[in-house]
């Protein structure tokens, strides 16, 4: 079953920048990621035959699974959120950017967060790149591989008994009793200055109350829909028609392709489709945001029947 909700919320006169916005800050950001090893632009394919087939004029997806090695993303916002929290605490020359020169003394930090995966590896990748300790929090239910790409990345993983949120807060309550520096992607409480993502993840109960403003006041409509449409989506960007480029897409990355999928082909989303207004008028941009983070689960999906 699937549902939506007009966002009787949204207001035309929100302005999404802030009072304090400042174009520097946007091109600092720009410029400490073009310092990373490895960073490179992503790829944004045109999808022609698929926009044919579903009735669009253009269809266009960027593609986020190769970002910095890490296959989501993630990175993007932890990598300068630690930056940011060692510049400004003079911990490291905010002009140099990155450089293997430019970070503290080896091991004198540990970074924590709380993840079920992209995240949690993201901090875990740019810790070890400033030469710093990370313990990252994990639930119950996560993925093995998920933990081993973290380990991988040389941090201590933690198990927790309980949901994503409840992470969370055991995440927060363990930095503060040891003092380590907490890298969340979700605003809560007191905690506002470092996040960086809107979610860690769609498994997540509570929405980050910085990002949550937004959201509220810029988007048309929400969408609930079937894991099916996820699944189909998954396997039209590895199995494309036409001479359109193969993309490596999970689940959580396919959730752009998937609503857009259910909006053009359910028959409980007629209403949010015309509300829309979408037709063979339409551009759609779509964001890939992760590849096969969870391999077993990429198989089992796309390849085993593919």
């Amino acid at each position: 079953m699937n549902m939506f909700e007009i966002n009787r919320f949204k207001n035309p006169d929100y302005d999404i920048l802030p009072d304090k916005y400042d174009p520097f800050f946007c091109n600092d950001i720009s410029t400490f990621h073009n310092s990373l090893p490895g960073y490179s632009i992503t790829p944004l394919f045109y999808r022609q035959r698929l926009a044919q087939q579903l009735g669009l004029r253009t269809l266009y997806i960027k593609d986020e699974s190769a970002r910095l090695g890490l296959k989501a993303f993630k990175c993007l916002g932890a990598s300068y959120a630690i930056f940011r929290h060692l510049a400004d605490n003079g911990l490291v020359d905010r002009t140099q950017y990155y450089s293997r020169e430019n970070r503290p003394p080896s091991g004198s930090i540990t970074f924590c967060t709380a993840t079920d995966g992209n995240h949690g590896r993201a901090v875990a990748w740019m810790a070890k790149q400033y030469g710093q300790k990370a313990v990252i929090f994990m639930p119950e239910a996560t993925v093995p591989d998920r933990i081993k790409n973290i380990e991988n990345e040389g941090a201590e993983v933690r198990i927790v008994k309980g949901s994503y949120d409840e992470t969370v807060q055991v995440a927060d309550e363990r930095a503060r009793a040891n003092n380590w520096e907490l890298i969340a992607d979700t605003a809560y409480g007191d905690y506002t200055k470092i996040p960086n993502n809107i979610m860690a993840g769609l498994n997540c109960g509570s929405p980050s109350i910085t990002a949550w403003p937004i959201l509220k006041n810029t988007l048309d409509l929400f969408i609930a829909i079937s894991d099916e449409y996820a699944k189909d989506a998954m396997k039209l960007y590895y199995y494309p028609e036409g001479g359109d480029a193969r993309i490596i897409s999970g689940e959580s990355g396919a959730a752009g392709l998937a609503g857009l999928l259910a909006l053009l082909r359910a028959p409980d989303l007629k209403d949010a489709r015309d509300y829309l207004q979408i037709n063979g008028s339409t551009r759609i941009l779509v964001i890939s945001t992760e590849g096969n983070t969870d391999p077993d689960s990429f198989r089992r999906i796309v390849l085993s029947d593919g």
